[in-house]
């Protein structure tokens, strides 16, 4: 009984022992999978240099091409979970800073690291962390810049379906004897969930549906000549995919705009104080969206014109089935304010209804869109703004008589020394304020508008 007792304690030993390295071996595999999967996505240029598998960890060395002649190079420490599908796979990656001389010239220690704790392939976290960094470079030409890098920090986290991301840079620096540029208090936040009513992992992400916003504390460029701006922005975008409709709405405001032109007289300056801008893609076909986005995954970095024709045609067709006559674009320039006065547009763009079968065959499909097209604008100018934009142009009395016949003719309307117009083109007709516009009155408006850039 002792015996068997001990020839089984042995197995136990024995196995336990066997087991983590069968862990390390299906890491391995695992591994080498991700890396085959990142390659097939043609952005960059992956390669693993080693892999030296142990008991209870190993260490892989990666290089990563794509960022131009020099290879970036990855030291990955792994360590294995005791046993198969309990625990998590910990990866630690640090950037070497002797792949690049620039690296080593700014940084004293590894410019990246990264770490992941991967449970399995929908429930991991990646962390990364890079550090306060100055010095300067020189290229081959004996340019010099200088780089202050005030470090990074960041982190992705999927679990199951839902995703969550931050991204935050305190600042950096570079300038050279070109100028200067500048980022302070960059930070990226945002949430998403995927859709599971996709099999492949790029539909269910990219179809997610969730919410990102982009903040830049300050941005600022300095020409050698003295002159600079600055500005703060912050960006928002939302996505919802759920159902067979989506919208993606998005939301650009810039503020604190300042401008410094030395050699610029005052009265030939204007200032632009800030702005809002929006962007919204209203009630897109998710179908031809996934189809559009499975297409693109398969083609790759393959030229398009590479792509066999009846691959392209059906992903071009694909691409104009994503807007339907439910659908609209939004494009909303809502004010933006200057030290001259303030200026807006909005545009709404859609499609009237389909064309015939024997149109949609023969039709090339740019002139299939046109002539479904359909587009409602608006938009205005102070007359202070307007004056200055008359003075600063190459022909002014031209550009002045233009106007006053725009005025006189009802295509513009002045309320409160303020110019406006309202635009709707549909079914290949165009009308401005209301009125509609004889063909010959739109020759002449694109005549005039010809004289004028020449």
């Amino acid at each position: 009984m002792k015996k068997v007792l001990a020839i089984v304690l042995v197995l136990v030993v024995a196995i336990a022992a066997l087991v983590p390295y069968l862990t390390g071996s299906e890491v391995e595999n695992q591994f080498r999978a991700g890396i085959d999967n990142m390659n097939k996505r043609g952005d960059f240029d992956f390669a693993i240099e080693s892999y030296d598998r142990g008991w209870m960890s190993s260490h892989a060395k990666v290089s990563v091409g794509g960022l131009g002649d020099e290879r970036a190079t990855f030291n990955n420490e792994i360590t294995h979970p005791w046993v198969p599908g309990l625990g998590q796979t910990h990866i630690v990656s640090t950037l070497s800073r002797d792949a690049d001389p620039d690296l080593s010239s700014i940084f004293s220690e590894p410019p990246l690291r990264i770490e992941t704790w991967v449970t399995d392939d929908e429930n991991f976290r990646v962390e990364l962390r890079s550090p306060v960094a100055q010095g300067t470079s020189e290229d081959a030409n004996g340019v010099q810049t200088y780089v202050e890098w005030n470090g990074l920090s960041g982190f992705y986290e999927r679990a199951d379906l839902d995703e969550t991301f931050e991204l935050v840079a305190p600042g950096v620096r570079i300038s050279d004897s070109q100028g200067g540029v500048a980022v302070n208090e960059l930070r990226l936040v945002g949430d998403s969930r995927m859709d599971d009513r996709y099999e492949q992992t790029v539909l269910r992400s990219m179809l997610g549906s969730g919410q990102a916003k982009i903040t830049i504390g300050k941005f600022s460029f300095n020409a050698p000549s003295g002159e600079s701006v600055s500005f703060a922005a912050d960006f928002d975008a939302t996505a919802d995919y759920r159902d067979e409709r989506g919208d993606f709405r998005s939301k650009l405001a810039i503020s604190d705009v300042e401008l410094d032109r030395p050699g610029v007289a005052q009265r030939d300056q204007v200032d632009i104080k800030g702005g809002t801008v929006e962007f919204n893609l209203n009630k897109m076909r998710v179908d031809a969206l996934a189809r559009t986005l499975t297409t693109l995954d398969k083609i790759g970095n393959t030229p398009m014109q590479q792509v066999p024709e009846r691959q392209r045609m059906a992903f071009l067709d694909d691409v104009a089935s994503i807007f339907d006559t439910d659908s609209e674009i939004e494009l909303d320039v809502s004010s933006l304010e200057t030290s001259r006065g303030n200026a807006g547009m909005g545009v709404t763009l859609s499609l009237g209804e389909p064309l015939s079968e024997r149109a949609r065959e023969y039709m090339p499909l740019p002139a299939r869109v046109m002539q479904r097209m359909q587009v409602s604008a608006a938009a205005f100018a102070d007359r202070s703004l307007l004056a200055y934009g008359v003075e600063q142009s190459s022909n002014p009395n031209q550009v002045a008589r233009m106007i006053d016949q725009w005025e006189n003719n009802n295509l513009v309307t002045v309320n409160n020394a303020r110019y406006s117009m309202v635009l709707d083109y549909k079914d290949n007709s165009l009308a401005l304020n209301g009125n509609t516009l004889p063909p010959q009155v739109m020759q002449a408006l694109t005549a005039q508008m010809g004289a004028i850039g020449q």
